[in-house]
């Protein structure tokens, strides 16, 4: 493991080989829309239910000969969202779905009949923000959703009996948060409800049953509470029992996970992927009724794709790609299994993408060839003082009246003001359009490995605040895990809040308040980590000319005028930063006066360049390594004050050739024998420190 303070570190080199399909795909017309919920008919046929950008409510019929589809809109109103398509035992497709208005969201259901949809009712009675349903049918083929309710008076999960009107709170009070809900009705007619929630500060997986009577208490799924659990799914076994498979964070990235009900008692946690790559939104269903398949999005070291493995017997297929790009993000995928024929879906940027395939040819598929880890080496990164990441989405990047434009952003404005007052920098662009924090966290540990740049401006979360299947808490978990991959690198990270939009969703209570609670997140992280805080979101509320002149016209991403405001809020926090010293040196010198003899090691610096003043700042720390002691380690020798740090002041030594400007400390603990590296660090009055001076042998004076 890397140490975490600087110069010392271990550095995985990363072998990427990426793995190709041996079948020629057929190339696919996309579908321009979102929310795509596949189906599969008696004839094999693919149909998906979606949001269509013009029409409102869509339904697709898709020729797998020709790739190319035909669609017509089935409910015209733009403002539909969420759309959830499933077929009962009579044959009846039915669709569920969102309607937003300005404050609140509605839940709907209807049924699709000579391509249109009818018999269209509300499931919801009363006022509130209503999002993410699900559903299913029991035996008697009643109607049963699910979702969730926010209100001022809190989140819960609900359940409702559509055809007897009865609605159930299945929220437990000591579970706070609710997201994610999904429903499956099990083989003895027991009607199951799983969601994402939390006891603590991480989200888990909760589950409540109905057996006829009235809903259990709320149990939890997981065993490990520690870490977040997220984007649960649900689908029923051969026996008729719930199989669940969801994301959960390892320590390094999201992996997927897979357990089974087998009418007592739920099977050990299955880990089925293990990578050095952000694994999320798994899907599960059954291919001919017995053969578990899981289909999941993966964040790629350069781009994403869509990934699948399958379960024969005891024994879980390789990882096998179905569809990979490093232009565009591809998420959220959906599948529809009938017999040995899967559909499959998914977002690819603003469309949709599909593939229809028998279970031969799934199995045919290349495997994927995971990342292949050299031995760890211990290496000085020899990061870059006068190179900075900018890290993040589209704000990041430059985006502007939902446009590229780059060129108008931050990053080219810092990187003038850097050269301007510092010389030669380097300001790098990595934002990355519609990312989330999960997806970032993923996609870090090569980006700060390829560009070897010592700091790292990270302002991530606004695309969280607006996916509803995480909760605010786990993006700011997300946060934490990317600052702790910074430091293993040695790379010092400056964080920001994500600022104020004035969409539709900023008048919706629900998304506003998870702007409100990831930013109060952002800033209990700057001061429990100790990193330097740009409070972005403050900073444009509070600004002369009003925080909304500082949006472009897509109300979203900043104006001209708004990223102006950023660089100069980046540029100030810049300047107060504790830049490592510069010029250290270690000298070995000695004296012997009568029988008393004196041996150490002088240790000297500079001030950055970069720094003017010692102002704002209370202390140096001298750090240690002793190349005779094994394994090696790094040591805090001395924190020094300000007031402290020349030697001369304390009256330790006055060697003849070691006079001169700079600070110095005498460090006399060392076994003559020894070989010794020094590094040095600057600390800012908020106790924040900085990184590392290139370190420096000890070397010996001639007598």
């Amino acid at each position: 493991m890397c140490n975490k303070i600087g110069s010392f570190l271990l550095l995985c080199l990363v072998s990427c080989l990426a793995g190709t399909s041996l079948e020629a795909h057929v190339e696919r017309k996309s579908i321009r829309g979102r929310s795509a919920q596949p189906l599969l008919n008696q004839k094999g046929e693919l149909r998906l239910v979606y949001k269509n950008p013009d029409n409102g409510l869509s339904f697709a019929i898709w020729n797998d000969t020709s790739g190319d589809y035909s669609d017509h809109a089935v409910l015209r109103d733009q403002d539909i969202s969420s759309p959830a398509i499933k077929k009962n035992n009579r044959g009846e497709i039915w669709v569920v779905w969102e309607k937003e208005s300005f404050a609140k969201n509605d839940i709907y259901c209807g049924k699709l009949f000579q391509d249109q949809v009818v018999y269209i009712e509300p499931v919801n009675n009363w006022e509130a923000f209503h999002h993410s349903p699900d559903f299913d049918f029991d035996k008697e083929q009643n109607l049963w959703i699910t979702w969730v309710s926010y209100s001022d008076s809190g989140t819960s999960v609900l359940a409702k009996n559509v055809t007897t009107k009865q609605t159930w709170i299945l929220h437990s009070p000591g579970i706070k948060g609710a997201h994610d809900p999904k429903i499956v009705v099990d083989a003895a007619n027991n009607i199951w409800v799983f969601w994402v929630g939390a006891t603590t500060s991480r989200d888990e997986i909760f589950y409540s049953i109905f057996r006829g009577a009235e809903w259990s208490l709320p149990q939890e799924l997981n065993k490990n509470n520690a870490v977040p659990h997220v984007f649960p799914d649900v689908n029923l076994g051969p026996e008729g029992f719930p199989r669940v498979v969801w994301s959960e964070y390892d320590g390094n990235d999201y992996e997927i996970f897979y357990t089974s009900w087998n009418g007592e008692r739920w099977s050990g946690e299955e880990r089925i992927t293990d990578n050095g790559e952000s694994d999320s939104q798994p899907v599960v269903s059954h291919i001919s009724g017995s053969v578990p398949i899981v289909v999941w999005s993966k964040s790629l070291k350069m781009g994403s794709g869509i990934f699948y493995k399958y379960r024969r017997g005891a024994e879980w297929s390789p990882e096998k790609e179905l569809f990979k790009s490093n232009l565009v993000t591809n998420v959220f995928p959906k599948i529809a299994v009938l017999g040995d024929r899967i559909g499959v879906t998914w977002q690819s940027g603003n469309e949709i993408k599909a593939e229809i395939l028998t279970f031969a040819q799934l199995v045919e598929r290349q495997t994927q060839r995971n990342q292949g880890l050299i031995d760890n080496i211990p290496v000085n990164p020899n990061l870059d003082e006068n190179a900075y990441i900018g890290f993040g989405n589209s704000i990041t990047y430059g985006m502007m009246d939902y446009k590229d434009t780059p060129h108008l952003g931050y990053i080219p404005r810092l990187e003038s003001l850097l050269y301007e007052n510092y010389g030669l920098s380097l300001v790098i662009n990595e934002g990355w359009g519609g990312e989330v924090t999960e997806q970032g966290l993923a996609r870090m540990p090569n980006v700060i490995y390829t560009h070897k740049a010592r700091y790292l401006l990270l302002m991530e979360g606004t695309n969280d605040v607006v996916f509803r299947r995480i909760s605010m808490d786990t993006a700011a978990f997300n946060l934490k895990e990317m600052i702790r991959t910074c430091r293993d690198y040695g790379v010092f990270v400056v964080l920001s809040t994500i600022i104020p939009r004035e969409d539709h969703r900023w008048y919706k209570p629900f998304f506003k308040e998870r702007i409100f609670e990831l930013n109060n997140k952002i800033r209990d992280l700057a001061a429990e980590v100790k990193v330097p805080l740009v409070d972005m979101f403050d900073i444009f509320f509070n600004h002369p000319a009003g925080w909304r002149n500082l949006l472009s016209n897509d109300k979203v991403h900043p104006s001209i005028k708004g990223y102006i405001v950023m660089t100069e809020s980046w540029f100030e926090e810049i300047q107060t930063l504790p830049f490592p010293p510069c010029g250290v040196e270690a000298n070995r010198v000695s004296d012997q006066i009568v029988d008393f003899f004196q041996e150490g090691n002088v240790v000297k610096w500079k001030i950055s360049p970069k720094l003017s003043d010692e102002i704002g700042f209370k202390a140096y720390k001298i750090y240690r390594v002793d190349f005779s002691v094994k394994p090696l380690s790094i040591k805090l020798l001395k924190t020094l004050s300000i007031r402290e740090s020349d030697a001369s002041v304390l009256g330790y030594l006055d060697f003849p050739g070691l006079e001169g400007s700079g600070y110095k400390y005498f460090d006399i603990s060392i076994e003559h024998s020894h070989l010794y590296k020094y590094a040095v660090s600057l600390v800012r009055d908020d106790k924040i420190e900085g990184p590392l001076s290139a370190s420096t042998q000890d070397i010996a004076q001639e007598d």
